[in-house]
């Protein structure tokens, strides 16, 4: 018996050793098994490929949705050497399930060299025509993530359709592409728009940090943010980044130029008044994306939801409310999708909302899948084919019942601040106090000036 073992474990030892790869799937770092389905990911070190010595590598991991972007995590090193120079392991696409930005399962190499001196992703190599285009996608970071044809539930296999996403997320649009006198583009470059189903919300890009200044869009893009919230009478903030105010008064260059980062004035007002809920502060914990996406369905996504509802609900923070991120595409998408549930808007209404966020256009494209694995992960529901009430009813059971973070009585009391109508006498309450004017910078102006008015603590917009 001992020896027959013996022989089965050199067996399959030699099988291991006897694996090579076609050229197709080396340049494609993978190799689909629809009949078992599984997923075969591919470093191949030889000179027709990424070129680096075997001996100067230790370990070759997968970063990237897949493993929740945290590198060199248990169950997703490339464990396995083939005889002609490659690294692999084979995945099950259940593991892989997870989408990144393109709607697809994506990964990145990661490299750490046997000195242990240097880590490195194997992203500019790829972009270097060693795989096929249309499986390319360009993250907006300096590397570019592989994207995995899995067939698994609603992915797609359609390598033309991937490609085409590929295309739209890399699409970049400088300043003179929008048109600032039209209201939908002032819209579009600063991500400002009211939440489905609500009065009383809007979304947007973070009000003053310039989170991507490497476009000659981005001082338009803060002062439109800030010009539209103004505008929208906004009275109270939820912040989904971390506490980035001790930026102001220092600079960053955009478009040839140089700029102040400045907190604009109704900003201030709502800070100094206690109406700005900083999540990560609350929750102990700055909101993370890989959570909003991820794990929708554990703990640490409904802490950040607890935090946001009882906010909204505490009758002391005036609306209209703002709420942002970064760029508002991740974490603002994910928080708005579900309060837009809980107030009534169906899934069209969401994803429409969801996906206007690329109208940016700076590299923010994101697919449906994203949003979608997310919910249907939170609720246990099939989102895309449930009725909005289905889909209402699903997370409040999940907030309510299964992880027990909030009361109905809250949630009502959000719904209702959120679906109620606008405030209508700002301007009248506004005209009955002393005033003073301030420019986009927070200086005091003279009465001549058609700006914000700071109106006993409060902002309103003239």
């Amino acid at each position: 018996m001992r020896y027959r073992l013996l022989i089965i474990l050199c067996l399959c030892s030699l099988c291991s050793w006897a694996v090579r790869f076609s050229d197709e799937a080396k340049r494609n770092c993978q190799l689909a098994d629809e009949v078992s389905g599984t997923v075969t990911l591919i470093f191949a070190t030889d000179s027709a490929h990424f070129a680096v010595s075997r001996d100067s590598i230790q370990s070759v991991w997968v970063s990237g949705s897949i493993n929740d972007l945290q590198d060199t995590a248990v169950g997703y090193q490339l464990d396995q050497w083939s005889e002609d120079s490659c690294f692999y392991h084979t995945f099950t696409c259940e593991e892989l399930a997870k989408p990144g930005n393109s709607g697809q399962p994506e990964f990145v190499f990661w490299v750490i060299k046997s000195d242990s001196t240097e880590i490195n992703v194997y992203g500019y190599d790829l972009r270097e025509v060693k795989m096929d285009e249309r499986l390319l996608c360009y993250n907006g970071i300096p590397y570019t993530m592989i994207v995995m044809p899995c067939g698994a539930d609603y992915f797609t296999t359609d390598l033309d359709e991937l490609g085409a996403r590929c295309e739209e997320a890399k699409e970049v649009w400088s300043l003179e592409d929008f048109d600032l006198a039209d209201s939908v583009d002032q819209h579009r470059i600063s991500n400002f728009r009211r939440v489905p189903g609500t009065q009383n919300l809007y979304r947007s890009y973070h009000p003053y940090y310039p989170s991507n200044p490497k476009y000659d869009t981005e001082q338009q893009r803060l002062y439109w943010v800030a010009t539209l919230a103004a505008q929208a009478g906004v009275q109270s903030a939820i912040c989904l980044t971390s506490d980035l105010s001790s930026y102001a008064g220092q600079r960053y260059a955009c478009g040839g130029d140089s700029f102040e980062i400045t907190i604009p004035s109704y900003m201030q007002a709502l800070m100094m008044h206690g109406d700005l809920c900083n999540v990560g502060k609350q929750v102990g914990k700055t909101p993370s994306v890989v959570a909003c996406y991820y794990h929708s369905d554990e703990e640490v996504f409904a802490t950040y939801m607890q935090a946001v509802v009882s906010f909204i609900s505490d009758a002391r923070h005036p609306l209209p409310m703002q709420i942002h991120c970064s760029i508002g595409a991740d974490r603002t998408g994910m928080v708005c999708a579900v309060i837009a549930a809980l107030c009534g808007a169906d899934w069209e209404d969401i994803l429409a909302d969801y996906q206007a966020t690329g109208d940016m256009k700076i590299q923010t494209y994101r697919h449906p899948n994203r949003l979608r694995y997310a919910l249907n992960k939170m609720t246990g529901i099939d989102v895309e084919h449930s009725t909005k009430e289905e889909l209402a009813s699903a997370i409040r059971a999940h907030l309510v019942k299964r992880m027990q973070v909030l009361t109905d009585e809250q949630i009502d009391k959000m719904v209702g601040r959120l679906t109620q109508p606008a405030p209508t006498d700002m301007l009248r309450v506004a005209q009955e106090r002393d005033r003073q004017r301030y420019d986009m910078m927070g200086r005091v102006v003279d009465s001549s000036y058609n700006g914000w008015i700071i109106c006993n603590g409060k902002v309103v917009y003239q």
